[in-house]
């Protein structure tokens, strides 16, 4: 039995990331489809609260978006100047191999994580000889890796058995936690410089949230609960000095944020649920992200677009509201979800199309009627296609019914696993885009991971505009 308080911020946290796709997806996509020789780390984060929600909600949930933020990053390329840029790429990229168990995403992280270890140095920094740098112009060392880098060891240890990556763990995480984390108060410093000079003075959340993370990966890994007792420390130091105080309680806070202040929250609300998760009698974590979620979508979200800004006490600020405000708000509140409890599960075999892997459509919900929170639009192109990602249960027939909208009479082609299963499926005309129909097909999918496209082929007779609703496997 799912509570309904749970359930309400699982809707919440389905809400924010339905908006940030709806409203931020086109400049998103255009960025990481232009720019070259860079990462985005928030790119990562949005790629990390799709993967979220396929855990809250069932494997179905967001597998082909998923797949499509691979594709799109793999075209423009993963390495860059910052090593903890491509740390984030990695754990995105862990996460997802977590979620959909395809080595595609264990062996991409793998690569880079070779490059990452290739960072680890002992002639820096004044009299601390050790940590992995910032970036690869060696200036100085940072807890956005150092404390990052650890948790991708870990992962990349648990899914390959291999020690080397567990020893690169205790050997970063010692190291960082030895001279960059002040032992009485478990406040984590940002930087040392090539000099020795540590940063003592900045106060960011996602600092004490990956040092967190680290802790409780390499507790998870080893079985020692002493990296706990650090992690506890260093929670309750965020708890305590990285906070406003509302009507609503203390939350989390890092000010009034701009710039990459946008997306702090993200990884701090991620490992601190973590932590929870660890030692639930600690249920003051739990509160703490449930106040903090909260605070986001009712002080500091616009309940006209469903935008939020950047500072969770509020209010709503247009100035500071983006898709890295929005970005970390969805992480945050799928933080606090969890934490609470279990969502409601979808029905295994339906797949809305908007969570596809979306090859040369848009998505839109101004039309009515749709299921989901979104179709595929603006599908009249050549070569254009809709990709879903089936988890079939066993191998055989099912009877798939395709769920559209459409004015004009169309039609589309479909194959499963690259084999045209159908070559001119009919969509007879529903009378209009706000009025739906479905059609049925029968299609042989394999046991496990299908991918089943729907295609608009000229050469085999694809005609008209569709809005793509939903598909459903039902097996015969």
């Amino acid at each position: 039995m799912v509570d309904p308080a749970d359930e309400e911020m699982h809707v919440r946290a389905d809400s924010a990331l339905a908006t940030l796709m709806l409203s931020d997806w086109p400049s998103i996509h255009n960025d990481i489809a232009t720019t070259t020789n860079t990462l985005s780390w928030m790119y990562a984060h949005y790629w990390d609260a799709l993967v979220d929600a396929g855990e809250r909600r069932g494997p179905n949930a967001y597998s082909g978006t998923v797949r499509m933020f691979y594709e799109l990053q793999d075209t423009r390329g993963w390495l860059n100047d910052y090593y903890d840029d491509e740390n984030w790429y990695t754990l995105a990229l862990l996460h997802s191999y977590s979620f959909t168990k395809d080595p595609l995403y264990l062996t991409k992280a793998k690569t880079i994580f070779d490059d990452i270890m290739l960072a680890w140095d002992e002639t820096c920094c004044g009299d601390h000889h050790g940590g992995i740098w910032w970036r690869k112009e060696r200036d100085g060392k940072a807890s956005a890796i150092n404390g990052g880098a650890p948790i991708s060891a870990v992962r990349l240890y648990e899914a390959t058995q291999d020690t080397k990556y567990l020893d690169f763990a205790k050997k970063a995480y010692t190291y960082w936690q030895t001279y960059m984390v002040d032992p009485a108060t478990g406040h984590v410093h940002d930087s040392i410089s090539k000099a020795g000079n540590i940063n003592t003075a900045w106060n960011f959340t996602y600092n004490e949230g990956l040092m967190i993370g680290a802790a409780v990966a390499l507790a998870k890994a080893t079985g020692d609960q002493s990296y706990l007792a650090n992690a506890h420390k260093t929670a309750a130091y965020l708890m305590a000095k990285e906070i406003e105080t509302t009507a609503l309680g203390t939350i989390m806070s890092d000010g009034k944020c701009s710039g990459d202040g946008d997306m702090f929250k993200a990884p701090a609300s991620r490992y601190l649920n973590e932590l929870y998760q660890a030692d639930p009698t600690h249920t003051e974590y739990r509160d703490f992200l449930k106040r903090s979620a909260t605070a986001a979508w009712t002080l500091a979200r616009d309940t006209a677009t469903g935008g939020i800004s950047c500072d969770w006490q509020g209010p709503f600020d247009a100035g500071a509201a983006n898709a890295g405000s929005l970005g970390s708000a969805a992480v945050g509140i799928a933080a606090a979800a969890k934490a609470m409890g279990p969502g409601k599960q979808r029905p295994k075999l339906a797949y809305e199309a908007e969570e596809g892997d979306l090859h040369g459509v848009g998505m839109e919900a101004t039309h009515t009627g749709f299921s989901g929170w979104a179709y595929v639009a603006g599908w009249g192109n050549d070569g254009t296609s809709v990709d879903l990602l089936v988890d079939a249960p066993a191998a055989g027939s099912y009877v798939s019914d395709v769920r559209y909208a459409t004015g004009d009479a169309a039609a589309r082609a479909i194959s499963v696993n690259g084999t045209v299963a159908v070559s001119n499926l009919a969509l007879p005309s529903t009378g209009g885009y706000d009025t739906y129909a479905s059609v049925t097909t029968n299609l042989t999918l394999t046991k496990g991971k299908n991918t089943v496209k729907i295609a608009f082929t000229k050469s085999a007779g694809s005609a008209g505009y569709v809005n793509l609703d939903r598909v459903t496997f039902t097996p015969q």
